[in-house]
């Protein structure tokens, strides 16, 4: 899991081509303008010499807090942001915090692991499966049959309940 951290990049005014700081924070493969940044996040940009204003954009028609030229007042809306990320970065500062898409992105990572974990054990089975015929229960001679329990998949006799020998089965070595 990765965690959030704000990132400045020194370039130049897209307008009046002068140097520029430009804050963003990145988590996960998501890339975030001051607009999406609360209180503390915009203090600490502004630490790191970003220049943070509350700006009005046509293009959306509203109000959000964005990078600005502080010689022009140009600023860098949200859409623009990627174009920033690819240059060398000034300062990172880890926030130490998980973001929701971190935290989206390690359930998804867990429960991907799970399915799998799931697929192998049911392949493992089936492979199983075709020897059944050919285990005998040393107790009472009866077949062997697989079974499952909340433990994990056994062998059983499929004489039980008259019988209640069983063997275990490791998925792991298997």
């Amino acid at each position: 899991m990765h965690n959030s951290k704000i990132v400045t990049v020194d370039t130049s005014c897209w307008k009046c081509g002068r140097k520029m700081t430009v804050a963003m924070m990145l988590a996960v493969g998501r890339i975030s303008s001051p607009a999406d940044f609360n209180e503390d996040e915009i203090e600490i940009a502004r630490t790191l010499g970003a220049n943070i204003k509350k700006r009005y954009s046509k293009t959306v028609n509203e109000n959000y807090f964005a990078n600005v030229c502080t010689h022009c007042n140009a600023f860098v809306g949200d859409f623009y942001m990627r174009e920033y990320f690819d240059l060398p970065h000034s300062n990172e500062i880890d926030l130490d915090y998980k973001c929701f898409n971190c935290i989206e992105a390690a359930a998804i990572l867990e429960l991907q692991a799970k399915e799998e974990e799931l697929r192998k054990r049911n392949e493992l089975i089936m492979q199983l499966r075709d020897t059944e015929g050919d285990r005998v229960c040393p107790k009472c001679g009866g077949a062997l049959k697989i079974r499952t329990s909340y433990r994990g998949p056994f062998w059983g006799c499929e004489n039980y309940p008259k019988c209640n020998h069983t063997e275990s089965i490791d998925i792991n070595n298997n």
